[in-house]
């Protein structure tokens, strides 16, 4: 099983939180021992969304510091149809031979977080006893100065900088192995630490993508907008439904462009 590397930004915010725990940082209140969360298509039918086909599921187990120490990324079967023409996702009627299939089989991805003595994530690997995968450096602060991926040869493939303000992150800069900037990512927070826009710039600045938040009174999402080179390309609005007695959500339901495309299931354990 292969270590799940996407956009390196994304798992340095999982690592290099601001808050003192990955519970906290996520808005989530009470001792959890463990969650799954379970993401399906969905339509509408009568005004109330209906479960479609299990996309996805993701376990998180954490520590008694409320730190996440193990995580398992489930990808279920699908098969999509898209046009080859645009490269977009397409099942509308039309001409069929400007269209084309992919299979996509189960796939599982593990993800396990290595702590120091002071409650901090140093190493990732994709298996209890596997080479390192990536490797966190920290400064005086205790801030993440440094996210190191390596390939399977244990040789560095990838290294982040991270620069702050007074507490959030606010500047990546990713370069290759052979010290040349590869990807710079900028983002921006709310007066809470709440990221709301988050930008990346590759090609020599010449390319970009924006990610654009908008947060409900509790810090959680309810829109979110991408952009590529300035056009807009995905308008997402969530909507949350079913709390426990802790006040975590427990269904959330995903629209695009007013039309809603997945619905994610949460189960919380607590010790």
């Amino acid at each position: 099983m292969k270590l799940i590397l996407p956009v390196l930004i994304v798992l340095t915010f999982i690592s290099c939180k601001s808050k003192t725990n990955d519970l906290k940082a996520d808005g989530l209140k009470g001792d959890i021992s463990s969650i799954t969360e379970s993401t399906y298509d969905a339509t509408e039918k009568f005004g109330e969304p209906q479960k479609g086909r299990l996309k996805n599921t993701s376990i998180y187990k954490l520590n008694t510091d409320g730190n996440t120490v193990e995580n398992i990324y489930t990808s279920m079967p699908d098969t999509i149809i898209y046009d080859k023409i645009t490269d977009n996702e397409d099942l509308s009627d039309g001409n069929n031979s400007a269209k084309d299939t992919i299979v996509n089989k189960k796939s599982v991805f593990t993800t396990y977080y290595i702590f120091n003595d002071k409650g901090q994530k140093i190493e990732l690997k994709d298996s209890k006893n596997g080479p390192v995968k990536a490797k966190l450096v920290y400064d005086d602060r205790g801030k993440c100065v440094e996210f190191n991926t390596y390939d399977d040869n244990k040789k560095l493939s990838t290294k982040q900088r991270n620069t702050y303000d007074n507490n959030n992150l606010i500047i990546a800069k990713v370069y290759d192995a052979d010290g040349s900037l590869k990807t710079l990512y900028k983002n921006k927070y709310d007066d809470a630490g709440k990221l709301l826009h988050f930008e990346e710039l590759s090609n020599g600045n010449k390319s970009s993508k924006k990610y654009v938040y908008t947060r409900d009174g509790n810090g959680l999402i309810i829109t979110e907008k991408r952009y590529d080179d300035n056009e807009l390309m995905e308008n997402l609005a969530f909507k949350y439904r079913d709390f426990d007695s802790k006040g975590n959500w427990l269904k959330r339901l995903e629209y695009q462009d007013g039309k809603i495309i997945k619905l994610t299931e949460r189960s919380i354990q607590y010790r």
